[in-house]
């Protein structure tokens, strides 16, 4: 910063905001509306522009959510899978959409490791299985649902009176 230089200079939205609300009858010359602090916007028309910048991308965002599937899948998968609990350790898994490729359903322990039910599935469109789960121990179980090399998983929790699956 130079030694020589106004306050005015140094200060460009002060001089600019008091040009504009100066009560005096003196105009900016041409040269003076081509002068850098002449293009330099005041902070109040920022600030206008940025809270309507980011209320756009707010509700924009919003909007997008509720598009969104409660039931996410990936996108390469057109698969879609329903279960519906049909008694109290029973449940009926419909798979719609499996466009005729090789489709296996496992119904497995929580770590992977037994397989209780398996289910393997070919030329079909659309597929109901009922699974019967009175034999199994309370606990937790995967269900998974494997189409065209993407896998669909959902969690089973059994308790003696009652079952629940995931989305």
């Amino acid at each position: 910063m130079q030694s020589g230089l106004s306050s005015r200079r140094v200060q460009p939205f002060y001089f600019y905001t008091h040009l504009l609300n100066s009560s005096c009858n003196e105009q900016p010359t041409e040269t003076h509306q081509n002068h850098p602090i002449f293009l330099i916007k005041q902070p109040d028309v920022i600030m206008k522009n940025l809270k309507i910048t980011l209320l756009a991308v707010a509700f924009l965002g919003f909007s997008l959510s509720n598009f969104a599937s409660p039931n996410p899948v990936p996108v390469d998968s057109k698969m879609i899978v329903k279960t519906t609990m049909i008694g109290e350790k029973t449940l009926e898994v419909r798979l719609v959409n499996l466009q005729k490729e090789k489709t296996v359903l496992t119904l497995k322990s929580i770590d992977g490791r037994k397989s209780f039910h398996q289910e393997f599935i070919r030329e079909h469109n659309g597929f109901v299985q009922v699974l019967h789960l009175e034999n199994l121990a309370p606990g937790k179980y995967l269900l998974e649902i494997e189409n065209d090399g993407v896998v669909q998983t959902k969690v089973i929790k059994l308790d003696s009176d009652k079952l629940l699956v995931s989305n």
